[in-house]
């Protein structure tokens, strides 16, 4: 009986360090599952209030039959400002932070081969972020990547840099 438990105990001491030293190798917090946003609109860009707003799988449907493809979206929201749609906001759920990576990257793709309405004017790193922007429909338009989301904003031009410093702000 004394073997039994001294054998028990060894073995509960062993499993023990195993647990230790495979915590040390793999850190609990690289198992984390990636968080994983809502999307959310603001109640007010630029002076403007949100006037009309579509959430969740309309807004997804609406993002695909614009672009007349299914991007795999997870969730999504339009809101537009102002009584004019001064403003609009699109925003794509994507099931990662690497997918809406990937998102962007054809978005820009897409877009440089120049079948498009928007005119590409520039992109700029701000707050460790590349910021897309772009003329088109008598706008300014911007896109960028805001963890697993990627955000459109389409502003009139004497509102558009207000709008994106406050679309920036509201989307870390």
């Amino acid at each position: 009986m004394t073997r039994n438990r001294r054998t028990t105990a060894i073995g509960l001491i062993v499993f023990g360090l195993v647990l230790v030293v495979f915590a040390i190798v793999y850190p609990f917090d690289d198992l984390a599952i990636e968080e994983v946003t809502k999307p959310t609109l603001p109640e007010q860009v630029a002076g403007e209030q949100l006037f009309s707003q579509v959430e969740g799988g309309a807004a997804v449907e609406e993002i695909n039959q614009m672009h007349g493809k299914d991007f795999g979206l997870t969730d999504g929201a339009r809101g537009s400002y102002g009584t004019n749609n001064e403003i609009i906001i699109w925003v794509s759920g994507s099931a990662s932070e690497a997918d809406a990576a990937q998102l962007v990257k054809e978005m820009r793709d897409k877009i440089a081969e120049g079948n498009s309405p928007f005119e590409p004017i520039g992109e700029e790193l701000i707050d460790g972020r590349t910021v897309y922007e772009l003329e088109g429909w008598g706008q300014m338009h911007y896109y960028f990547q805001s963890g697993n989301q990627v955000i459109w904003l389409a502003a009139n031009p004497d509102l558009a840099e207000d709008a994106l410093t406050e679309v920036l702000e509201y989307y870390p």
